[in-house]
């Protein structure tokens, strides 16, 4: 795959992280979604947060341990030296997939940027799905890379054919399965058809950030077959940790590798130890995912039930989230249930009427059904 015909140096490379930021930056202050009622807002004790899509458990107790007993050690960049190599291969048992194809980042925002930065450009697009994740498309702004934005069909899964007729030669296919905002899944024999027919050159980023509340099919195995693809996964979610920052980038080091040449120079030294360790105990407590994807379905599809009983519209989900008609713009709503506190997610562009909702404990759910209610005359 050639490189872009602009190619960043290491004495460029301060500069261009503060352009970076700058521009999202700019962009989210800007954006439709970015208004006030959207800003992060600090809870009470009492207050239910569910506007994060983060696990309401926090990391497990093994991570926990794990991270309080290198704490006092962190004085040092490698406290012990090898958390690293025994995270990786935690992450190659548990993906089942061999360690060289794993990478380590600091969360997964990081890497989404900078697949973004390595592989389009004013004539290489980047292709969305409408609504998804917004940091995808805000780092175009970067690139200059022209952006099509594909709506969701009407399973709300992305359309591929679509996709990949809105922009042919595009650099870059962007695909969140199970999705965000909607929660929703993307069959994985269409991720295989858009990886066997879009432009030779081309790559497609998988975010699997909410993959395992769900059974859908990873697309990690696909890796070693050769496929020109990259998945995300981050412990942002279901482990648990999104405060402390780990995630990863699965793929061909060939691609992989075209990550390094934007953002900070490539070093474990960015890697906060306390997350390494406890992302490796999480890796490695068996029924933490199982335990807590079940915990899930079961507060989701109670509040579903609840939903249809009395015929309010949401989009069904696979995921730890799901979009609610609010019938009326989602800001609004969003106040009124922080009256209730009750803090509840945004909405997108293509549908200002319907919030994001994260799904919480049970109790939880019980207290946001409640406030529902009496927010919506139910």
């Amino acid at each position: 795959m050639a490189p872009h015909s602009y190619l960043f140096t290491r004495r460029s490379l301060g500069g261009m992280v503060t352009a970076a930021t700058s521009l999202i930056v700019d962009s989210l202050a800007t954006s439709a979604w970015a208004k006030e009622s959207d800003v992060p807002q600090l809870p009470t004790q009492n207050t239910v947060v569910l506007s994060q899509n983060t696990s309401p458990l926090g990391p497990c107790s093994q991570a926990v341990r794990a991270s309080d007993a290198i704490t006092p050690h962190l004085q040092h960049y490698w406290p012990h030296g090898d958390e690293l190599s025994l995270l990786g291969q935690a992450a190659s048992k548990r993906f089942g997939i061999a360690q060289h194809f794993i990478k380590a980042w600091c969360g997964s925002s990081d890497p989404a940027f900078r697949t973004v930065a390595a592989f389009t450009g004013p004539t290489r697009g980047l292709v969305v799905a409408d609504p998804s994740w917004e940091l995808i498309f805000q780092s175009a702004a970067l690139t200059r890379a022209p952006v099509s934005m594909v709506p969701l069909n009407h399973q709300y899964a992305h359309d591929v054919r679509s996709m990949l007729a809105a922009d042919p030669h595009a650099g870059l296919y962007f695909i969140c399965n199970p999705n965000n905002p909607t929660g929703t899944l993307t069959p994985h024999e269409d991720i295989v058809w858009l990886l066997t027919h879009k432009p030779r050159d081309a790559v497609v980023l998988v975010d699997e950030a909410y993959i395992d509340f769900s059974d859908a099919e990873s697309c990690i195995p696909l890796i070693e077959q050769g496929h020109d693809i990259i998945v995300l996964r981050t412990f942002s979610k279901i482990y648990g940790m999104a405060g402390m920052r780990l995630g990863f980038t699965i793929g061909r080091p060939d691609l992989v590798k075209r990550l390094l040449l934007y953002g900070f120079p490539d070093s474990p030294l960015f890697l906060p130890m306390n997350a390494v360790v406890a992302g490796t105990e999480s890796l490695r407590t068996h029924d933490l995912v199982p335990s807590r994807k079940k915990a899930n379905a079961e507060a989701r599809d109670e509040t579903f039930e609840f939903l249809r009983d009395r015929e309010v519209g949401y989009i069904p989900s696979s995921s730890n989230c799901f979009l609610l008609d609010a019938r009326r713009p989602a800001a609004a709503f969003a106040a009124e249930m922080a009256q209730e506190e009750i803090l509840v997610g945004r909405s997108w562009p293509i549908w200002p009427t319907r919030a994001r909702i994260t799904v919480g404990t049970a109790h939880d759910m019980t207290r946001f059904r409640r406030a529902l209610s009496k927010v919506m005359n139910l």
